[in-house]
């Protein structure tokens, strides 16, 4: 019996000390000291404990967060049923503060109280909260620890505070209502109702401006949502209303399997109000309608649209999200309405793009179907090429284009045509190898008139040009080019912005009367051709075989003045050039028989087509120098024989002489 009542004791003793630990000011001091120590182990945040108050069936708890957040406890509890009613009360006044805490950056302040009623198998949450200036109420009930119904009520919350809340730029500014009656919010078993009101929206233009250099007229919108939530199903029903979008959409969509069943409809004003989203250079108007129904797994989207002025379709089966095929069809659509709606400049006056898609597999790994476009009276816009490349003197182009493209797995391969009023081009067999990307065609082209060209030339030319090459793009591009013309052949090559050409036996009358220049020397000219297109500067270096001249105004002169007849002659001639955008300097060097020619500082203005040269001349070993000056068509010609005449009167002084010293002996 004395164990027992040792034993009984010893309980009383244990009881008492935890109830005066747990329960009396100096024992509340040391668990809150406890208590405040493990918050800051586990807290990124130097939190204090300023209230710890327990009693057997109160207490009293206050927690600063920082100096600005705190989070206040107070109420009844009984120990034994575990049953409490507690108020509570949060102010977080500087939210900024508890970035540690949330992982984010934070703004503005947030404030809650309410009660919690019950005990730890079931108990419920009351509450309201002034949240972005708002009235709003909260109500939850939980069982065993979790989540069962909840009935919220928000009334007038600003967007733009709560935007600003979570470090968003309020580009949007409205009043916020919503409600939600859940029944149940088991994840498995969905029950309930929720309304969603944006009220007196509008744009803020100005940030709009400043962010993203767009300006839109005052804009004003309304939203209104309402969704029907039984078990896995969400049953929706969404409109905007704006003077720049109107967007409605209803249907069905069970977020757990994906599944979904709704239709669309969307018409926007100004798709610059949706930058801050999709972050691309957009702008006009657009309407689009269509379906969505299936799953993740199959999806099949149905789409029409007016974009760019077209009568567009598209059937697309979606994988995993991700195209599995695809079925389009565009008609009519404006390529200067879509230059201007991806915020390009009016390169184009007019022309349409028709198009098809039928692509069976739409995987990159099985890419698989074909694809058809044509572009039909498209027109150049010259002002604003001419602007973008510094050009002057583009002549009207028109042009249309076909392509076929069949789509090989790891292959595109296209066959291209492009006619226009200055060339026309064929390349047949255009391949992209979509793992290496490279890409790889030959092709055929005709410029009709050579002389449409002088706006990129800066040099005026007449006839045709037939060429054929191949094009091969990789990490760089590089052309080849091979043409028969001028009753020989020029083979080039493009590479690296340098072109680099062979001349193989080309007539020098139709290389003169090609640049319109007096055709006064015929032979066969044979050189090298370099050109780097970054500074537009080269070199010529070429050589002309048996060469004669045709009548001209030098051949004229030596006639008079050396008494020399240059047509008969046969010359060898070398040139060589260097050629930047506003001259070109050439060191020319001509014999044959009993004359030399030679101009080592030739000078030709190509934009002016104005000539400057010095011939020096020695004809059956008379000297002459021959000055070239004005229009290369009709140069002013300057004679002078001050050499030749100074030889031929010291021949004069010399017989005299002669006679004289005669005479005397």
């Amino acid at each position: 019996m004395k164990w027992f009542i040792a034993f009984i004791i010893i309980l009383f003793i244990i009881v008492a000390a935890v109830f005066g630990l747990l329960f009396t000011p100096p024992g509340n001091r040391i668990v809150g000291g406890i208590i405040e120590s493990k918050l800051n182990e586990k807290l990124p945040l130097p939190s204090k404990l300023e209230q710890f108050e327990l009693s057997y069936n109160a207490l009293h708890v206050e927690l600063l967060l920082t100096p600005n957040n705190r989070i206040t406890v107070l109420g009844n509890y009984s120990l034994f049923s575990q049953a409490f009613d507690v108020a509570y009360r949060i102010k977080l006044e500087k939210l900024e503060a508890l970035e540690a805490l949330s992982g984010q950056k934070l703004h503005g302040a947030l404030r809650t109280e309410g009660k919690v009623v019950g005990d730890m198998e079931h108990f419920s949450v009351e509450g309201s909260s002034d949240i972005a200036d708002s009235q709003s109420n909260y109500h939850l009930v939980i069982d065993d620890l979790s989540p069962q119904s909840i009935k919220a009520d928000i009334k007038n919350a600003k967007t733009e505070q709560l935007l600003a809340m979570v470090g968003k730029a309020p580009y949007a500014l409205s009043l916020l209502n919503l409600k939600a009656d859940m029944s149940s919010i088991d994840p498995e078993a969905l029950e309930g109702n929720v309304a969603l009101d944006l009220a007196k929206g509008r744009i803020d233009t100005a940030l709009m401006r400043r962010d993203f250099n767009v300006t839109l007229p005052k804009t004003t919108f309304a939203m209104n949502t309402t969704a029907t939530l039984s078990g896995k199903r969400v049953n929706y029903n969404t409109a905007l209303n704006s003077n720049l979008a109107k967007i409605n959409s209803k249907g069905m969509i069970e977020p757990e399997t994906l599944t979904i069943d709704l239709d669309y409809a969307l018409k926007i004003a100004k798709l610059e109000l949706f930058k801050p989203l999709t972050n691309a250079p957009l702008r006009g108007d657009i309407t689009l309608n269509g379906t969505a129904k299936g799953t993740k797994e199959n999806l099949l989207i149905n789409a029409t649209s007016d974009l760019a002025k077209s009568h567009t379709s598209i059937k697309a089966q979606l994988h995993e999200f991700k195209p599995k095929s695809v079925h389009a069809s565009i008609k009519k659509l404006s390529l200067e309405r879509l230059l201007y709606m991806v915020e390009q400049p009016h390169y184009l006056d007019a022309g349409t793009l028709d198009a098809t898609f039928e692509i069976a597999d739409a995987s990159v790994e099985h890419l698989k179907g074909s694809i058809s476009t044509a572009i039909n009276g498209g027109k150049i816009d010259n002002a604003t090429v001419q602007k973008a490349f510094e050009l002057t003197g583009m002549p009207p182009i028109t042009f249309q284009t076909k392509t076929t493209t069949t789509l090989d797995q790891s292959e595109i391969l296209t066959a291209l045509s492009v006619a226009s009023n200055v060339v026309t081009l064929n390349a047949p067999d255009a391949a992209f190898y979509i793992k290496t990307k490279t890409l790889q065609s030959t092709y055929n082209a005709t410029l009709h008139d050579l002389n449409l060209l002088q706006f990129a030339t800066k040099q005026k030319m007449r006839g045709s040009l037939t060429c054929k090459g191949e094009i091969i793009k990789n990490d760089a591009l590089k052309v080849t080019f091979d043409s028969d013309t001028l009753n020989g052949n020029i083979n080039a090559l493009f590479e690296n912005n340098h072109i680099n050409a062979k001349l193989t036996n080309l007539e020098t009358l139709k290389i003169l009367h090609m640049l319109y220049y007096p055709e006064v020397f015929a032979s066969t000219l044979n050189g090298t051709f370099e050109y780097a297109l970054e500074d537009k500067s080269g070199t010529l270096d070429a050589n002309m075989q048996k060469g004669r001249f045709t009548q001209n105004i030098v051949g004229d002169a030596l006639k008079q003045y050396a008494k020399y007849d240059l047509y008969n002659e046969r010359i060898e001639s070398t040139i060589s050039s260097t050629i930047d955008p506003k001259i070109i300097q050439s060191n020319l060097s001509m014999h044959g028989g009993t004359i030399t020619i030679n101009d080592p500082k030739m000078e030709l203005y190509p934009e002016s087509q104005q000539i400057k040269s010095n011939l020096d001349i020695v004809a059956n070993n008379n000297p002459l120098i021959i000055k070239l000056r004005g229009n290369v068509n009709k140069p002013k010609i300057q004679v002078d024989a001050s050499k030749l005449i100074k030889r031929e009167a010291g021949k004069a002084v010399e017989k005299e002489l002669g006679k004289l010293i005669k005479d005397l002996f």
